[in-house]
């Protein structure tokens, strides 16, 4: 009985032994690391830009230059890797196996429809970000978007492209970009507008 008691206290306290040792040697991985040092030094970057009042393209450039190395890191890793296809209740690895390779578990029909919903939502940025240059007669910034692969004939919620923007407001050398581009210069906008007629209704020839 007494031997019994005994074994029962010294796994007991082995556990706790051992639990509070894990516990410590994961604190210590952690303390130092890269990622808390990309953390911490992303935490002052970004109170010195704070105290300073930096304009956001010069926020988006600094905070980019820091990840260089962590982006570096992971195009590392891309190219490197290769999909396997699992059948539900497949065993992927078994608990004690040593592992050599990194594996990301995802669900194939959902991750395609977070992929889709990305796109659009990033056509969607892209369309508003051209037809905001189209208004302001941003030239340079129109053309950099659609090199960039921004489709020109995208609309607004009121059904407005570039095109009726840059008309509407007199801007010749957007205008005349456009139409040398793949648009459509009879696209009518939700109140039945097009092109050539908000240039003619706003007193542009």
């Amino acid at each position: 009985m007494r031997e019994m008691i005994f074994i029962m206290i010294y796994v007991s306290f082995d556990m706790i032994l051992g639990a509070y040792l894990i516990s410590n040697m994961t604190a210590l991985i952690v303390k130092g690391s890269k990622t808390e040092k990309f953390r911490d030094k992303m935490a002052e970057v970004i109170k010195y830009m704070n105290r300073n009042k930096l304009e956001r393209d010069l926020r988006n450039q600094i905070k980019g230059h820091l990840r260089l190395q962590y982006e570096k890191f992971i195009n590392q890793i891309i190219i490197r890797l290769h999909e396997e296809f699992f059948l539900p209740g497949e065993a992927i690895m078994e608990q004690g196996n040593v592992v050599d390779q990194l594996y990301f578990v995802c669900h194939v029909r959902q991750l395609e429809l977070d992929i889709s919903f990305h796109i659009r939502r990033q056509e969607a940025e892209l369309a508003l970000r051209m037809n905001g240059a189209a208004y302001n007669g941003d030239f340079y910034q129109l053309k950099s978007l659609i090199r960039a692969g921004a489709d020109p004939n995208k609309t607004d919620c009121d059904g407005r492209s570039p095109l009726h923007l840059a008309a509407s407001k007199g801007y010749e050398d957007i205008t005349s970009f456009l139409i040398r581009h793949p648009v459509d210069i009879n696209l009518k906008d939700k109140f039945g507008n097009t092109p050539l007629l908000e240039s003619i209704k706003n007193g542009h020839d």
